[in-house]
């Protein structure tokens, strides 16, 4: 399979690996929950 962007779709996606936005409250909560799901199974 192959996968083509436009070069303005490249050049975001690029960016958004280089600088990630910062986790949210519900990404960091469902972070939470899983760490003490693996940790006390």
């Amino acid at each position: 399979m192959l996968t083509s962007m436009s070069d303005r779709d490249r050049d975001v996606f690029l960016a958004a690996l280089d600088n990630p936005p910062a986790p949210n409250k519900a990404l960091l909560r469902a972070a939470s929950r899983y760490r003490e799901e693996v940790s006390n199974p």
